[in-house]
């Protein structure tokens, strides 16, 4: 058992609790926020995280260097890295 918070509760939290279900878990994206919203309603995951959360499911059991092959990750990476060279968030 571990306490995740966050200043309101509702998107940074409980995508850390999502990405972990679907990691630990085997679960689906939408089997983790469901499972998620039982323990507490009222989340509400970002647009940003979620988009996230969706490429995390796909490629978080395979190995790292095989991530690029994904072809959501490459798309994640390149408009993430498009972002940092105009001077935006890196998330």
């Amino acid at each position: 058992m571990a306490l995740i918070r966050s200043n309101v509760g509702v998107s940074r939290s409980v995508s850390v609790v999502i990405a972990y279900l679907i990691r630990y878990e085997s679960l689906s994206y939408w089997q983790a926020e469901d499972q998620a919203r039982q323990k507490r309603p009222k989340i509400n995951p970002n647009c940003g995280f979620i988009q996230q959360l969706l490429i995390w499911e796909k490629i978080c059991n395979i190995p790292e260097d095989k991530w690029d092959e994904v072809p959501e990750y490459r798309f994640w990476k390149m408009t993430r890295d498009v972002g940092i060279l105009a001077g935006r968030s890196s998330t």
